[in-house]
């Protein structure tokens, strides 16, 4: 049962068990007392203030366990816990009398309440007993009381548990960071066989190169930002300020802006439209210190005082270059002037030291198996792997029969992996077009669905303006020996330009058909059942390492890495 009067009390609804009372009669609350750092002794006595805890004394006022309240300043209206006796710091208010309440609880209610709405100062912050002494309140009993303040401990010291857990994980990646961007350590099949060498930077592994930033990409400044266009909460463009990646969920990556812009605006404010995978950061003001490096998920643009690095380089892959950014201070480089900014200049001669051979080959290929040894689940474990290693990625699953795409969509879902199963070529592009879903299937015949008279037409209109999609589309062209010719492959490649093709096929290709197979897809994987099988030219990242029966290419194609 709930009580139906909650509205006329200024009170949420709450149960008919509960007692509504007001915050001065479920609690008696005093201003603490001063002491200033002169008249502190060396103690054991915690000083409980505004914002917790802020040092020891060797007397204290209140006994344990207590709650305070921040009184005044940013910790305006923050509940604190004591478990031990304390000094009450006169920037806070303690409790004096928890009537019979138990304290653990009312520190858990009073950290529930929005304070901001009871200041009783002015430009700074205020929090007067007398003020918030009328809050209305429903309060249950002491027994379910101990026992809502117990569940909520409990979940606290988990939740700090994991917090510790993280941090030391964080710990570790930071020195594995460092030791893998320096060639320090090498990851198995990368081991030092060349030995080192002294570079200007220092010292690198003799297979690595050093490189300026200016040589495998660009840098670019953003573009004013009229408070006219401003506040527009959709658009073509999102457009980014420094406070967006202070935005929940842009920790790594920019997807949520505050304001957006169409493509006319664009234009007319001449705004640089910076590409997916851009790296971004402050480059004006005391944010640039912060070091906060972001990547684009979309085209989108910049205020001026934000600057992006777009990789150009086919060469260079964009997350080893997003963490050797992470791990690069952009404050050393700051102009000595009065506003502290970053030279365009100087950001192109950064040093990047680059793996030569590890850090490339965005490319596609051929994965070819006996009849009935297992093709589909292979494209299960390599599209498992390729989502997993890469959180940009997106796989698209194409087919060229009906049964096909639904046996791909059943393999999946059996593997309790989600793939979302498209209906048309139109509708794929849509998808791909959002961040989500990531895993995709549809029928290359769906993507011709035009007639053969403007197909031609419709190919070029779509090679000269090419639908956007979002993340690095993988696609897997399923009997690949069989559509991998005509125009449904030229509407595919024109559709998705920037999309990696791999084709796989169960039937072995006969001399024209792997020819024109290989000219369309690239070479085959390397096998080997030994060390397992690269996919997609990406050592720097892992290795695939799959089970199969018979042959894994077929004896008239000789083996090569792709």
């Amino acid at each position: 049962m709930v009580k139906r009067d909650c509205t006329q009390a200024n009170v949420e609804c709450f149960p008919d068990d509960w007692e509504l009372k007001s915050l001065g009669q479920f609690i008696a609350l005093q201003r603490g007392h001063d002491l200033t750092e002169r008249a502190r002794r060396q103690g054991e006595v915690p000083v409980m203030g505004s914002a917790g805890p802020n040092g020891l004394h060797d007397t204290a006022l209140v006994r344990g366990p207590g709650v305070v309240l921040g009184r005044s300043g940013a910790s305006f209206g923050q509940a604190h816990y004591c478990i031990s006796d304390f000094w009450p710091h006169n920037t806070a208010l303690y409790v004096t009398d928890f009537f019979g309440n138990d304290p653990l609880f009312v520190y858990y209610f009073l950290k529930r309440i929005d304070f901001s709405r009871h200041n009783s100062g002015g430009a700074q912050q205020s929090l007067n007993r007398n003020f918030i002494a009328p809050i209305p309140v429903a309060i249950p009993r002491l027994e379910e009381q101990e026992v809502i303040a117990a569940a909520l401990s409990d979940a606290d010291a988990l939740i700090e548990t994991l917090e510790q857990l993280l941090e030391k994980k964080r710990h570790i990646k930071q020195g594995a960071t460092q030791e893998l961007l320096t060639g320090k350590k090498r990851l198995p099949g990368f081991e030092a066989k060349l030995g080192l060498k002294q570079t200007e930077v220092g010292v690198i592994p003799e297979d690595w190169e050093v490189v300026d930033a200016g040589s495998i990409g660009r840098f670019r400044g953003g573009n004013g930002f009229p408070t006219i266009h401003q506040g527009i909460s959709s658009g073509e463009y999102p457009f980014f300020k420094v406070s967006d990646m202070n935005n929940e969920g842009n920790e790594t990556f920019m997807d949520v802006a505050n304001n957006y812009i169409s493509e006319a605006t664009r234009r007319r404010l001449g705004a640089n439209a910076f590409p997916p995978q851009t790296i971004v950061f402050a480059k004006v003001g005391a944010a640039i210190f912060l070091e906060r490096k972001k990547l684009l998920t979309k085209a989108s643009c910049l205020d001026n005082n934000m600057a992006g690095f777009s990789i150009s380089d086919a060469g260079a892959d964009h997350r080893y270059i997003y963490y050797f950014f992470l791990n690069f201070r952009l404050g050393s480089l700051v102009s000595t002037t009065a506003l502290p900014s970053l030279n365009g200049s100087v950001l192109r001669s950064i040093k990047i030291k680059a793996a030569q051979q590890h850090v490339h080959d965005r490319k596609g290929g051929i994965i070819w198996h006996t009849q009935g040894s297992g093709k589909s689940i292979v494209m299960v474990l390599v599209a498992k792997w390729i989502l997993e290693t890469n959180p940009n990625a997106r796989v698209a699953i194409i087919t060229d029969r009906d049964e096909l795409d639904k046996q791909i969509e059943g393999v999946f879902t059996g593997a309790g992996i989600a793939i979302a199963r498209s209906r048309s070529g139109r509708q794929l592009l849509n998808q791909l077009g959002q961040a989500l879903p990531r895993l995709l299937c549809s029928m290359v015949h769906k993507f011709g669905s035009r007639d053969a008279d403007d197909l031609d037409a419709f190919i070029k209109e779509l090679e000269a303006k090419p639908s956007a999609t979002v993340g690095e589309v993988f696609v897997f062209v399923d009997e690949c020996h069989r559509t991998q010719s005509g125009k449904l492959h030229r509407l595919m490649k024109a559709m998705m330009p920037n999309a990696i093709f791999i084709g796989f096929t169960g039937t072995p290709l006969l001399k024209k058909d792997a020819r024109s197979s290989l000219e369309v897809f690239g070479g085959y994987p390397k096998p080997t059942r030994t060390t397992g099988t690269t996919f997609l030219g990406r050592k720097s990242d892992s290795t695939c390492r799959l089970p199969h029966r018979g042959p894994m290419q077929p004896p008239m194609a000789r083996s090569r890495p792709v």
